[in-house]
Order: C-alpha cells, then sequence, then structure tokens
C-alpha cells in the first residue's frame, strides 16, 4: 500500500503513487465547476500546494535521472500554480511569488544534474592520453 513503499524501501512505488494521487486531484479540481458550493466530501483544491507537491516529485526524478518525467512535473507545476489572466487580484500574490522560485529552484537542479551527469559521460569516454598528447 502507498504509505508503507516508502518508509519500506520502495521509493518508486511511492512517486507511482504520489503521482496518481497528483493526477487525481487534478482531475477532480477540474471536473468540479467552479460555482458549485464545496460540501463536506469535496476539499478544496490549492493550486500552490498541487504544484508544491508536483515539484517534490519532480526532485525525485530528478536524483533518479529520470529528466524527462522531472520536467514534466516541472512544467505541470508552474501550469497549475500559475493563476489563469482572467482571475482578478489574486489574494495570495505572496503565495505565487514563493512558487513561482521553487519553479526557478527546480530548473537549476533539473540543469545542474543534467550537465553534471553529461560531464561525467564525457569523462569517461574520452581516453586519459587526449590530455598528455602535444601537438607537434
Amino acid at each position: 500500500d502507498y504509505a508503507s513503499s516508502g518508509s519500506l524501501g520502495n521509493s518508486k512505488q511511492s512517486a507511482i503513487y504520489c503521482r496518481e494521487t497528483l493526477d487525481r486531484q487534478l482531475e477532480a479540481a477540474m471536473s468540479t465547476a467552479p460555482s458549485a458550493p464545496s460540501t463536506a466530501s469535496h476539499v478544496a483544491f490549492s493550486r500552490q500546494e498541487w504544484s508544491r507537491n508536483a515539484l517534490q516529485l519532480a526532485m525525485f526524478y530528478v536524483n533518479q535521472n529520470e529528466f524527462s518525467q522531472a520536467h514534466y512535473c516541472i512544467q505541470a507545476a508552474e501550469c497549475v500554480a500559475l493563476p489563469p489572466p482572467a482571475e482578478p487580484d489574486n489574494p495570495d500574490q505572496e503565495d505565487i511569488l514563493e512558487t513561482i522560485a521553487c519553479f526557478h529552484g527546480a530548473y537549476v537542479a533539473l540543469y545542474w544534474e543534467l550537465l553534471r551527469l553529461s560531464n561525467d559521460v564525457r569523462q569517461s569516454i574520452e581516453s586519459p592520453d587526449d590530455h598528455d598528447q602535444s601537438v607537434d
């Protein structure tokens, strides 16, 4: 089950459960009419919280060298967190700015790891003799 997967060392299975949960939350939020009153069985959807969770999942994928999944999670978080253009002055502007800063940090982590891995690959295929040869 979901709760025990992470604690038993099955982080990949936990990530799958997290992704499925995020998918369901987003699907439920999109299918709910904005004018419908909130009921006891319906929990309010927080775009900022959803985005922060997606960014945490992205960092897991970065650490697993699953860069396309990480990039997808960051982009999804960005799309969900930013308010629609038609939305009037948003009282949560500070939260939005904080979340945008988190996007930037996630992109930095993703691209830094890609560069590091690329450099490791480059160094592993170069022979040590390439650096010692001089041009005559």
